[in-house]
């Protein structure tokens, strides 16, 4: 059975997901069997996102952006 989501890795490509703004990024590490990943985007930025568990989404520490894997992005980028 093929799993519901995308399953992180070093590599794949995410959309980083500001209030107003996507940004293209990609996964240059993962920890914790999942649930924490780090990515580097096209804006030279690092950032890390920890998998919430109520919620089954990626966030930013203290409210940050969210992370959306498979880089589709919905809404137009800086």
């Amino acid at each position: 059975m093929k799993p519901s989501r995308p399953i992180p890795r070093v590599g794949l490509s995410a959309t980083v997901r500001y209030l107003a703004v996507d940004v293209a990024a990609v996964i240059s590490e993962v920890a914790e069997d999942g649930r924490r990943v780090t990515v580097q985007t096209e804006e030279d930025e690092t950032i890390e996102f920890i998998l919430n568990r109520s919620t089954a989404y990626y966030e930013a520490p203290n409210c940050g952006p969210r992370l959306e894997l498979g880089g589709v992005s919905r809404r137009s980028g800086r």
